[in-house]
């Protein structure tokens, strides 16, 4: 078990409890002194090396220059001997750990947290970033269930200015999540592997199953058979190998499954304006 710093983290930072352990880092829950506001605090594990440190920083410069309700916020990060950021706490658990105490999520729950998902990444690709890793380990709720995109280490910038830290022809994300295009070329990535990416988890929401690969599964495929007929159509189009065939946006992924809604119940509900896909900004594209 790894022992708790006896002196604040940056003269500021005093760290009460582990929250998890990673490869690469440690989060504590901690209380920041100037305000006695609790916080989560990732720290970078002593051991890492360059490129460990500089995937960990880049994640610190991603979560900084993103601003909206569903992603993680970032409060402070050092970038000195002990590199560590600053993130609000999220107390309600992952989305994986709440499956898997809960069952699945019914149809509505699962509607709303994906449209509050893709209203997150909206903002995220708008910045010119590409997530790479979108799953439900990744996806945490705070306590009031909010749902908070998180864990941006490996992402790409569109603009290229960390191609440097994955090679030409590396593989990167999580198998039953990652875009086909993903396991061929991490470089390759655009947009679309996101929502691909979202798909996927909107299939373990509704099933409680690990997604199998679901760009090469038929229509009538028996691992579709638990998910709510409303929403085939919809996870059919999202996970086909082409991006081409998938939607294009966040904005055009809620579009399409507020038209299934519509079938279903006849209208489509009113969403807060945070939500509005009308308001979501564009892609920036590879």
């Amino acid at each position: 078990m790894t022992d708790l710093p006896t002196a604040p983290l940056g003269g500021r930072y005093r760290l009460d409890s582990l929250l998890g352990e990673g490869t690469f880092a440690v989060v504590y829950r901690g209380t920041d002194l100037m305000d006695d506001s609790v916080r989560a605090v990732k720290v970078l594990k002593a051991v890492m090396g360059k490129t460990q440190r500089a995937r960990f920083m880049n994640e610190a410069r991603v979560m900084q220059a993103i601003s909206h309700p569903n992603v993680l916020q970032v409060h402070d990060v050092q970038t000195g001997d002990e590199p560590f950021i600053v993130m609000d706490l999220a107390t309600g658990g992952n989305l994986t750990q709440r499956v898997r105490d809960r069952g699945p999520l019914s149809p509505e729950a699962a509607l709303w947290s994906t449209i509050q998902l893709l209203s997150g990444l909206a903002t995220v690709h708008a910045a010119g970033i590409i997530h790479r890793d979108i799953k439900p380990d990744n996806i945490l709720y705070d306590a009031k269930h909010r749902l908070l995109l998180t864990d941006f280490g490996i992402v790409r910038w569109v603009a290229s200015v960390d191609m440097h830290l994955t090679r030409i022809g590396a593989t990167m994300g999580t198998y039953g999540y990652a875009a086909p295009e993903q396991w061929n070329d991490a470089t390759s990535v655009t947009p679309s592997s996101d929502l691909y990416a979202v798909a996927s988890v909107l299939y373990f929401m509704l099933t409680g199953k690990t997604p199998p690969d679901l760009s090469r599964l038929a229509f009538d495929d028996p691992a579709w058979s638990t998910v709510p007929p409303i929403f085939l159509p919809v996870l059919f189009q999202a996970t086909r190998k082409d991006p081409a065939a998938r939607p294009s946006t966040p904005g055009s992924f809620v579009r399409i499954l507020l038209g299934a809604v519509q079938i279903l119940h006849g209208s489509v509900p009113r969403l807060p304006e945070v939500y509005d896909p009308d308001r979501y900004p564009e892609a920036k594209r590879a």
